[in-house]
């Protein structure tokens, strides 16, 4: 019997190496979180509204429950399917490419689903391969990156998300269900061969292989597995972040519902659900872009990532509270600018975070994916308590004030990191 010991990444890449890969990282987590955004916030609600009017929220907390079960399963197991890949393509590069055609392939059955059943099972599917897709593409930010440039390249990853919901709700907005699924599929297997094309990983040797006498049980392979959260400074990042992404989720969820229920279509200058979500989305993405470039020159200049993360999870508290007391499409405005700013910031600067606590070396991926897991943990139960507040309330208003005592909670577990200043 053999264990392998995963093998570390090559000698430190050269400058134009490092702008090879931050210059085409960009677009593959551009149109990743483009997926993620444009699809659960325009392309599905409208779809399951369509379908059961009269059910729709309850509809939609059901593919929310099987979609993040599906990218709760599948965000460790690519980073560390990756981790112990090797040959002439690299650790990540097959991964990518793979995963991003299977997702390609999901969203042209998705495009002309008519039924909750092809919803809830398409949706499944295509959360698992992106979600895949996401474990190993953030673990390409270790492997390659040098840890003096991983400010710069954890901003160039957050922008990534602002950008991606810009283009992609807005790009789905206007083409609608058929081509906007199509366009999402099409532009992540552009970005992905553009990023193992014009900067390849290169070559990754067999990991060397240690003979052990004995096979390790399920219990010592769960517990090596999860080794990360032995480290306290790891463990806190990820209930940061579970808390953190449990208020975005029980509410941005239901945007597309709160515009139509909560505050009116008729009370928005559109008086259109999609096009309202769509000028909210726009607000919410310019705050994050002002606020990703101010506040990431101060965290590089005065190196208090863990101060500035925390105050933008209790500045997302705030925006949370302004639906809750200004229930209208000024508030809706209000909350998208102070909240896209709040969660710009806290993304971009916390892959920072994350990847200066990982506590095993060799197994990046792995860890990376683990943390990565506290956003699709909640992905899976926030949306069931948001529907749950909704049927039991008749509304939106405690959902707020849910995600707003959970922002709280983040910036806590944030201020408890001991590593990082």
């Amino acid at each position: 019997m053999s264990t392998e010991i995963s093998s570390p990444p090559a000698a430190a890449p050269s400058r134009s190496a490092t702008v090879r890969v931050l210059s085409t990282l960009l677009p593959g987590m551009l149109v990743l979180y483009g997926l993620y955004q444009g699809i659960q916030q325009v392309l599905v609600p409208a779809q399951l509204q369509a379908i059961d009017p009269t059910a729709k929220v309850a509809n939609l907390a059901l593919v929310a429950l099987v979609s993040s079960v599906a990218g709760t399963i599948a965000l460790p197991l690519g980073g560390a399917l990756s981790d112990r890949t090797h040959g002439r393509f690299g650790r990540r590069g097959p991964w990518l490419f793979v995963s991003s055609v299977l997702c390609a392939l999901v969203c042209v059955v998705l495009a002309q689903a008519t039924s909750v059943p092809t919803m809830v099972i398409g949706i499944g599917f295509l959360w698992f391969f992106a979600n895949i897709y996401q474990g190993v593409i953030y673990a390409v930010i270790p492997d390659r990156i040098p840890e003096s440039l991983r400010g710069v390249a954890s901003s160039v990853v957050g922008l990534g998300l602002p950008l991606g919901v810009l283009i992609f709700v807005n790009l789905v907005t206007i083409t609608g269900q058929f081509w906007g699924y199509l366009s999402i599929g099409a532009f992540l297997v552009i970005a992905t061969v553009a990023l193992v094309v014009i900067a390849p990983e290169g070559r990754v040797e067999r990991p060397v292989r240690v003979p052990r006498t004995t096979k390790p049980s399920f219990i010592k392979m769960t517990r090596s597995f999860l080794s990360g959260f032995s480290s306290r400074d790891f463990t806190m990042v990820f209930l940061s972040r579970v808390a953190f992404f449990a208020g975005i989720f029980a509410a941005s969820s239901y945007v597309f519902y709160v515009i139509t229920d909560y505050i009116g279509v008729e009370n928005t200058p559109s008086g259109q659900a999609e096009t309202s979500v769509a000028t909210i989305a726009t607000t919410n993405t310019i705050s994050q872009i002002i606020a990703i470039v101010i506040m990431g020159w101060v965290a590089d200049r005065t190196n208090r990532r863990k101060l500035i993360v925390a105050l933008a999870s209790l500045g997302m508290a705030v925006a949370f509270i302004v639906p809750f007391v200004l229930p209208t499409w000024t508030g809706m405005l209000i909350y998208a600018g102070v909240g896209g700013a709040a969660a710009g910031v806290y993304v971009a600067i916390d892959i920072a975070i994350m990847t200066l606590v990982l506590p095993n070396k060799g197994f990046e991926g792995r860890d990376l994916a683990l943390l990565a897991l506290a956003t699709s943990v909640p992905a899976a139960f926030a949306p069931a308590i948001g529907a749950a507040f909704y049927e039991a309330t008749g509304g939106f208003t405690t959902t707020f004030v849910f995600a707003s005592v959970m922002a709280v909670l983040g910036a806590v577990f944030m201020f408890m990191v001991r590593k990082v200043r």
